[in-house]
């Protein structure tokens, strides 16, 4: 059974081994329940968790930022999009993707945009088969 919500405090620890996974380093734990602590009651942030019979095998952070440009609608940046190694190919990620985009959707986003690391090469073509592209886009990032 599996089933996607906002991942709970209690779920960090296991969240931090997911992270490891995703970037081959270990978590600041106690920054970590520091910055959950203040992200948590924003109605903006969507820290998501897939959980397969009740164990964390995936998350995703999705951000609502506000835009002044245009009709004014906002748009969803999403980041640490990461399912474990070992329940990938199964449908998890499409199914946190579909809870995403409905999130989105009923927050009025334009668009959803986030970055993926060159090297991910089997990320980038599930993305696209998920609807995504690259093709008009160029992402930066400056790490400080």
């Amino acid at each position: 059974m599996v089933s996607i919500g906002k991942i709970r405090e209690s779920e960090l620890e296991d969240l931090s081994l997911l992270y490891e996974e995703l970037t081959s380093k270990k978590s600041d734990m106690d920054k970590m329940y520091e910055v959950f602590s203040n992200i948590k009651n924003n109605p903006n942030y969507f820290l998501l968790g897939v959980k397969y019979y009740n164990k964390l095998i995936g998350s995703a952070m999705a951000v609502i930022c506000n835009d002044l440009t245009g009709k004014c609608r906002p748009f969803m940046v999403v980041e640490n999009v990461i399912i474990k190694k070992e329940f990938r190919q199964k449908g998890f990620g499409k199914k946190l993707f579909e809870h995403i985009e409905n999130i989105a959707k009923r927050h009025n986003c334009y668009f959803i945009m986030f970055v993926s690391n060159i090297k991910r090469v089997g990320s980038h073509k599930f993305y696209e088969r998920l609807g995504y592209n690259s093709k008009n886009n160029l992402a930066f990032k400056k790490y400080l």
